[in-house]
């Protein structure tokens, strides 16, 4: 019986202790809202007022200017490595020079591929 008794004074401990932390909560957060409310109210004027002043067309104008001059950015970068891509893929080749051409011919003529007079009108027709 003891004990029980015992139980029942903690349990009633308890409740009055619940309570007066409830009492407290609600002290506080009372309080809270006194002090911070107008606080808060004031912010939110602050901000409506400065949202109130941008000019949306113009933060739109300026967007659509950046993403305009990105994007052309992007593709003359775009050309630019197709551009490097296709010259490293196939090597230049130039036509060879006429003394090249002439160098060419005189050696045929001496390794016996083609007569001296193959070789000179060859040659005439190069110069000409």
């Amino acid at each position: 019986m003891a004990e029980e008794r015992e139980e029942m004074d903690l349990e009633k401990e308890l409740r009055k202790l619940l309570e007066q932390a409830d009492a407290l909560a609600k002290a506080l957060a009372c309080k809270l809202e006194q002090e911070l409310g107008p606080k808060l109210e004031e912010a939110a004027r602050t901000v409506e007022q400065k949202l109130a002043q941008i000019d949306w067309d113009q933060v739109e104008k300026e967007t659509q200017e950046i993403i305009r001059k990105g994007i052309y950015k992007a593709r003359e970068a775009l050309d630019k490595a197709l551009s490097e891509l296709e010259s490293r893929r196939r090597p230049e080749t130039q036509p060879p020079s006429q003394e090249e051409e002439r160098l060419i011919i005189l050696r045929m003529v001496a390794e016996g591929k083609i007569t001296a007079e193959e070789g000179a009108r060859l040659l005439e027709a190069l110069e000409g």
